[in-house]
């Protein structure tokens, strides 16, 4: 925006020659401009025939001036404008080039790409010929035996693409990086010029990293760790080169550790977690990484002190508390002394085998039934009933221990995830039941064990999805799971998505009255949402809208304050409102108050009557 100021002290401008003022007042923006000036306008913009607004600022005139000077103040200003454009433009420019010279002297491709060439043998991917080196640039060669090379000729030199001693494609130029455009077709080559992209060491070593990471990431952890080592073996041929710093070379085998522990190379991954230590000794991943394979191989003590050094270098770090957490369990249960977690031992262990060798759903069923009793124990809590004694009673409560010992011998419960799908069609869905029931009962009031099942969680869509294939009790067990997880946002994600609504609200639906409600876990996390997207999917259903009245109603104060939440939260949208039906209650509630009005006479003759016979009035 421009700002006119005025200036008394400022003395009077050159004056224009009468050619440049008959040309400034024709134009109608410089008499819209000079308006604009003589009544107090202070902000304009100057337009120019086919560039684009240009803004014209700090307009400085003397007090009184005349049309001219003001033309001439103007035309300063303008002046001033253009020749600050200028020296950003020759900044940028000198920018530009320094980090072109920079990157020249960091530069050492790993390869070129050429594309484009008339002559097709000349495209391709050209490598480094070895350590070969001619006239300070290396010598790069692709499979058809073309070289890109630096070379000296006839007093000039530069970058030329051929095959000994023909030329195909050249560029004239010192610089030892070459050039991506303007190559000139020599005499054995065909039009049109190629396109030259370097890729740098880093480029290199980042694109194989990028492919080992997808590879791990669809579970082809051969692939990954192939990947991760063509990684580092392009770092070491570029040892020094720009970019390829410790923390990266860290990472690297970092990765490879993990990938490496998929496939149950122990040794392999302590070995690489060790590299990735001595490269980063901050690295905690690495230290983690380390204990998971000293523990895979029984030396159990090493990865206790592997993670005892994690915790030295970051206090508090999460992975590696919860690592520390599943080791002291494992350690109980080798030691015998906790009768559950031996036993759970025992039954995993043969869940391992049956899975492994494809056992009968049965024989799985079976075992997992015995599962979820193992994962609570009887805990005392007061209570404020007189005619309890002693003021405590017995509840059932999540056994931490068993469920970290779960979640360490099932692998993350990767072990369980497989059997969380629906059944086919004449199958028995028992098994699926069982598994749920299971899992409900590890991730129970456990954070750890939430976290590690959150990528599971999806599986339960289908489940929910198929409603009608599905029976009640397998229903049940599957929003069981779903109430359990429901502070995590994966399990609120699957409860917004409207396929999982009729299931849902389904299971909902039905009242119970066990201690270990349903509608508990569920409501209370929708009403922790306080989403209306996610209750207006919910309220679509049939008789949705009956069973959230029938809870906020509830005589369990645990369930009927976040339903009166949930109703609440509901009447902020237009959607909810009209799905809960409030206007059809609130006309029946009016009709309510109106006929117990119009009874009001009746009753009170009824009330003295009875008071004058002696009696009470009945209620």
């Amino acid at each position: 925006p421009a700002l006119v100021q005025k200036s008394p002290s400022m003395p009077a401008a050159a004056e224009p020659s009468p050619a440049e003022v008959e040309r400034l007042m024709s134009d109608p923006r410089v008499r819209e401009l000079q308006y604009k000036l003589a009544h107090g306008g202070e902000k304009f913009k100057l337009e120019v025939t086919n560039e684009k607004p240009q803004e014209v600022r700090n307009i400085v005139v003397p007090e009184g001036a005349s049309e001219e000077e003001q033309m001439a103040a103007l035309q300063r200003a303008m002046e001033e404008e253009a020749r600050n454009k200028q020296r950003e433009a020759d900044e940028e420019a000198r920018r530009a080039a320094a980090a072109k010279a920079e990157r020249i002297a960091q530069s050492d491709p790993w390869c070129y790409v050429l594309s484009g060439a008339g002559t097709a043998a000349a495209n391709g991917t050209y490598m480094r010929d070895g350590t070969a080196v001619k006239n300070g640039a290396r010598v790069y060669v692709n499979e058809r035996g073309f070289l890109l090379s630096h070379e000296v000729v006839g007093g000039g030199e530069g970058w030329i693409v051929g095959v000994a001693p023909k030329a195909y494609y050249g560029f004239q130029t010192t610089d030892k990086l070459a050039p991506e455009e303007g190559w000139a077709v020599q005499e054995h080559g065909s039009s049109p010029a190629p396109r030259v992209a370097h890729v740098e060491p880093l480029m290199a070593v980042e694109a194989a990293k990028r492919e080992g990471n997808a590879a791990f990431k669809k579970g082809d952890h051969a692939a990954a760790v192939q990947r991760y080592g063509e990684a580092l073996e392009t770092a070491a041929a570029c040892s020094g080169a720009h970019g390829l710093s410790d923390e990266l070379l860290a990472v690297l085998h970092g990765n490879r550790a993990e990938a490496r522990l998929q496939l149950g190379e122990h040794a392999e991954a302590e070995g690489d977690a060790d590299a990735a230590l001595e490269l980063d000794p901050c690295f905690v991943k690495a230290y983690v990484r380390r204990a998971k394979a000293l523990h895979a191989q029984e030396r159990w003590g090493a990865a206790e002190a592997a993670l005892r050094d994690a915790l030295d270098v970051s206090p508090g770090a999460r992975e590696v508390l919860s690592q520390q957490e599943e080791y002291r369990v494992a350690a109980l249960a080798r030691s015998g002394k906790e009768a559950v977690l031996s036993e759970l031992s025992g039954l995993l262990g043969r869940l391992s085998a049956l899975v492994r060798r494809k056992g009968t759903a049965s024989e799985v069923t079976s075992l997992l039934r015995q599962l979820p009793s193992l994962l609570a124990s009887l805990k005392t809590k007061p209570t404020d009933d007189p005619a309890v004694p002693g003021g405590l009673i017995y509840e059932s409560a999540p056994n931490h221990d068993a469920q970290v010992y779960v979640r360490l011998a099932t692998n993350g419960f990767a072990l369980l995830a497989p059997l969380l799908r629906p059944m086919p069609k004449g199958a028995k869905e028992e098994l699926l039941g069982a598994a749920l029931e299971t899992v409900a009962a590890a991730v129970r009031d456990c954070p750890t064990n939430m976290s590690a099942f959150d990528k599971y969680v999806p599986q339960l869509v289908p489940i929910l999805r198929a409603k009608a294939a599905t029976s009640l009790e397998v229903l049940r067990s599957a929003v069981r799971l779903l109430g359990a997880m429901g502070v995590r946002a994966s399990a609120r994600r699957v409860m917004h998505d409207p396929a999982t609504a009729e299931g849902l609200m389904h299971v909902l639906s039905f009242p119970d009255s066990s201690s270990q409600r349903l509608h508990v876990a569920i409501i209370a996390a929708l009403e922790d949402m306080r989403d209306t997207g996610t209750l207006a999917n919910l309220l679509a259903v049939e008789g949705a809208p009956e069973t959230f009245w029938r809870e906020a109603h509830s005589r369990n104060k645990d369930v009927n304050g976040p339903s009166r939440g949930l109703i609440g939260t509901a009447m902020t949208s237009a959607v909810c409102r009209r799905r809960l039906g409030l206007r059809e209650r609130t006309k029946r509630l009016v009709e309510l108050v109106e006929k117990m009005t119009a009874d009001a006479p009746v009753r009170e003759e009824y009330v003295v009557a009875r008071r004058a016979a002696g009696g009470a009035p009945a209620p």
